[in-house]
């Protein structure tokens, strides 16, 4: 059975059933962690020996909490995507090889059907008899 396929329908339903899922735990985990330090109850303050922090000092860290989560999906969205798209170009540029070829540069062809050329799975069961 193939949970992953290359056809669009089947890729998508899992990947959204599985997001769907996902990001239901998230929302209620984020919901929850924001009421617990704004408004934590009695019960968890005693369970979780929790002190009594002033409310002020509660915004702030879920001030420092938003600005965290700003900055990561900052970077994931532009920052880190401009990365790697120059040190891709960078790659390419620097690795790029001659563009004609010269005297010096020999070509060999490879024969693929040798052992050494082959899938691992396809030597495997080559070895095997299959």
């Amino acid at each position: 059975m193939k949970l992953f396929t290359d056809l669009p329908p089947f890729l998508f339903s899992i990947v959204l059933l599985f997001l769907g899922r996902f990001m239901l735990t998230v929302s209620i985990l984020c919901v929850f962690t924001t009421w617990t330090l704004l408004w934590p109850p009695a019960v968890l303050m005693e369970w979780l020996e929790l002190e009594t922090m002033p409310f002020g000092f509660r915004l702030q860290l879920l001030s420092l909490a938003v600005v965290n989560f700003g900055l990561c999906w900052l970077g994931e969205k532009s920052f880190f995507a401009w990365i790697t798209r120059s040190s891709t170009a960078f790659l390419h540029r620097c690795h790029r090889g001659p563009t004609k070829p010269s005297s010096s540069v020999e070509y060999h062809t490879l024969d693929t059907n040798t052992a050494a050329h082959q899938k691992p799975f396809e030597r495997i069961a080559q070895q095997m008899g299959c």
